[in-house]
């Protein structure tokens, strides 16, 4: 038991949330752009030519979502600029983007999502998305040092994030060999999946890996989501005792349906993008819901019950819940929320949950203990019994035979 408090209490206790959350909070409120002044001159409007829609004024620094459709949808650009800037958006759900810029000359930018330099002067660009299905994407247009800022930022950040979760990863899988308890390397695993995730779908690898476009692709990152649910699963239902406490649920509901979100993704990597991975694609973020329900329920009956530590393994499951509400429902509130809501919930979470893993490992280890120190006393008298009196003679002439003596 020293030995365990030795390496666990000064490095995960649950005191050391309150600087880690300050930490977050500011780095969320310090990363605040600022828009630049813009000028009277410049101006850029946007017009979704295949559904013939009004064109809409594209505000610089400032982020507008237009609704694609499914199959092709051609986006016309129309700028009016003093200099150079920078016409960006995300990369999620589309296939691929043509343009025809009518002999202007416009170059892409190794970003972390689709970015295009534009010229100075007057001019029209239209671009062509194929889109794998309907789809709410966002569209802006930044000045070159605000998007460069923005990039530098979004790298430092999620550099940050990917460093916290490999220590998690690496010193949890650890300890787990060195206590021998296997929900460390479910815990482990879980974040290993989460953390690529993230990777790919913030686009990291756009950088480093420009040309593989199979490693940077839609299904691939939906692989890793999969991959998460169905860890995620097994990690938590070991962590709370779902097992035990409601083993039919757990036996043809949980584990089976996370099996089923992966073996989903891992058909859309065989599909060409078509209504049938669309309908896949559905269906993963549906039944990902139901489960996260159905464990969030479940977890709040035993914090009814008063179980050990169910609390703050609710507490984290509650900050995803509302991470995925933000940033589904609250798009237009903040662009740096909406995008870095998820991954700061998630960082939270799993710090939290790692907590939680050693902590109930150190609660059964004491439980241990005890039972064992009852079973070997007299209750009456508070002396050893039979059976403690023969443990601790024999402990002693073990100990006499290997030192001597």
């Amino acid at each position: 038991m020293p030995y365990f408090n030795h390496w666990v209490s000064p490095v995960f206790s649950i005191k050391l949330l309150r600087p880690f959350l300050a930490l977050l909070l500011t780095f969320m409120c310090g990363f605040n752009l600022n828009a630049q002044q813009l000028s009277p001159n410049e101006q850029c409007h946007i017009q979704l030519l295949s559904d013939t829609s009004e064109t809409k004024e594209l505000p610089k620094n400032t982020a507008l979502f237009i609704q694609l459709a499914t199959g092709e949808n051609r986006l016309r650009l129309s700028c009016t600029l003093n200099e150079q800037a920078i016409f960006t958006f995300g990369k999620d759900e589309i296939l691929n983007v043509t343009l025809d810029t009518g002999g202007i000359n416009v170059e892409q930018v190794l970003a972390n999502s689709p970015s295009y330099i534009l010229p100075a002067g007057t001019f029209e660009i239209d671009f062509i998305f194929q889109t794998h299905h309907k789809f709410l994407q966002q569209f802006s247009w930044l000045s070159t040092a605000t998007f460069f800022n923005s990039n530098l930022i979004n790298n430092i950040t999620m550099g940050a994030f990917y460093g916290l979760s490999l220590t998690l990863i690496f010193y949890v899988f650890f300890m787990g060999r060195v206590l021998g308890d296997n929900r460390f390397q479910f815990y482990s695993l879980y974040t290993f999946c989460a953390a690529t995730f993230f990777l790919l779908q913030e686009g990291q690898l756009n950088i480093v890996l420009p040309k593989h476009s199979f490693l940077l692709s839609h299904q691939f990152y939906l692989l890793f989501a999969g991959l998460t649910v169905v860890t995620a699963v097994l990690f938590i239902v070991r962590l709370t005792d779902l097992k035990k406490e409601w083993p039919k649920v757990t036996r043809y509901f949980l584990e089976p349906s996370g099996v089923v979100v992966l073996l989903m993704s891992i058909m859309m990597l065989q599909l060409d993008h078509n209504a049938l991975s669309a309908y896949l694609g559905q269906g993963m973020s549906k039944l990902t819901l139901a489960l996260m329900l159905c464990i969030f329920m479940l977890v709040a009956v035993q914090v009814y019950a008063k179980k050990r530590m169910a609390n703050w393994v609710l507490f984290s499951l509650s900050l995803m819940v509302i991470a995925m509400l933000f940033r589904t429902f609250l798009q237009d509130f903040s662009p740096f929320l909406h995008r870095y809501t998820l991954i700061f919930a998630f960082s939270i979470e799993a710090f939290i949950l790692a907590v939680v893993v050693l902590t109930k490992v150190k609660n059964i280890k004491q439980d241990k203990l005890l039972a064992e120190l009852q079973a070997n006393t007299d209750e009456l008298c508070n002396v050893l019994n039979r059976r403690g009196w023969e443990h601790k003679a024999n402990q002693i002439l073990n100990e006499q035979r290997a030192k001597g003596g």
